[in-house]
């Protein structure tokens, strides 16, 4: 007697949801404490960056990628300084567009979701931040901003299976992202995670100009009398005042020297699509300073950076090219004023 065609249903479905989970393995990295369920025709490397340690999936077309970065983190380590430093050293120019506390199937993460723009293609991306038992994890998936509709289960299946091991004990030490993570100088600097400035009322000569002072650079300059900070988080605030042209202040903790920095950053820009016009180092009020332009599409960016206290100081202008007048007018102005002082001083 034949089978019937439900039997047969039922047999193909029991073989293929077997040969389905005999493709999944796990990967467990007994050194950095967590493993990952990954899918047997992923490509896999695993490379150390310092002591950060990194794990990318690859899938067969190379429209899905998962990175997990693990490295030791000190006592120091917060959720909020990891994604600061990851956002500014490995995925800078990505735009935020979810950010929110929450938890990794029970493991207490920061959820973050951007879309970025790399050699004119956009992915969006996924990213968990977890700081747990010794350890900093940074989880992280990108896919084709065209494919998320068809992948992004595909990758939230291989980032939902990842898993903490039971360390024997606390690890100290740091790479790449812990190093820079790891930086704090002083007992002030480990309770600040936004840019500290300081708008002061003063004699300036430049009608329609305050001084703005920032505590964390130790940096001084002008800024447009009428401009109220709007937007406040890790390593950036954004100022405005109605006219649509932003004065964005940025720092980042300082890696390598402030030259290879900025000149790395403005490559970096460029290849990710903007129009790089202008780009120089020079000197004011006895400060060695990088004056940077760039378009994208029709946006334009003025932007001057200099070396402050275990920082570098990022001051741009940015909006609309039509207003472009009013842009570089701010621009020249804060820059002309520019100044690094000791710190506690003015």
């Amino acid at each position: 007697m034949k089978p019937s065609p439900f039997v047969i249903l039922m047999v193909s479905f029991y073989f293929l949801s077997f040969s389905l989970q005999a493709q999944e393995k796990w990967v467990t990295d007994t050194e950095m404490q967590f493993k990952i369920k990954v899918p047997s025709n992923y490509r896999q490397n695993q490379a150390f960056d310092g002591t950060d340690k990194v794990l990318t999936l690859m899938s067969p077309d190379e429209n899905v990628m998962v990175r997990v970065r693990a490295m030791p983190a000190t006592d120091q380590f917060t959720t909020e300084i990891l994604q600061r430093v990851f956002e500014q050293n490995i995925i800078q120019g990505a735009q935020r567009i979810m950010n929110e506390d929450g938890d990794l199937h029970g493991i207490p993460a920061r959820a973050s979701a951007y879309t970025w723009k790399v050699d004119r293609d956009e992915a969006v991306l996924g990213t968990y931040y977890i700081v747990k038992n010794g350890f900093a994890y940074i989880i992280w998936t990108a896919v084709p901003r065209n494919l998320v509709s068809q992948r992004s289960a595909e990758a939230d299946g291989i980032i939902d299976s990842f898993e903490l091991l039971d360390p024997q004990s606390k690890n100290r030490g740091g790479g790449l992202l812990s190093s820079l993570a790891n930086r704090k100088s002083s007992d002030k600097a480990e309770d600040q995670h936004e840019v500290t400035t300081t708008p002061i009322a003063s004699s300036s000569k430049v009608a329609g100009y305050v001084e703005l002072v920032s505590d964390d650079a130790c940096v001084e300059h002008l800024f447009p009398v009428n401009y109220v900070k709007t937007s406040a988080e890790a390593g950036q605030s954004i100022w405005e005042d109605g006219s649509g042209v932003k004065m964005i202040v940025q720092t980042i903790f300082k890696q390598g020297t402030f030259e290879s920095f900025m000149q790395s950053h403005t490559q970096s820009i460029s290849e990710q699509g903007a129009d790089v016009l202008k780009k120089q180092f020079t000197t004011v009020n006895g400060n060695r300073i990088y004056d940077y332009d760039y378009e994208y599409n029709s946006t334009l960016f003025n932007y001057v950076a200099v070396e402050g206290k275990d920082v570098f100081y990022l001051l741009g202008f940015v909006g609309d090219k039509l207003k472009q007048s009013r842009i570089n007018k701010h621009a020249q102005i804060a820059q002309n004023s520019l100044k690094v002082l000791p710190c506690g001083k003015r």
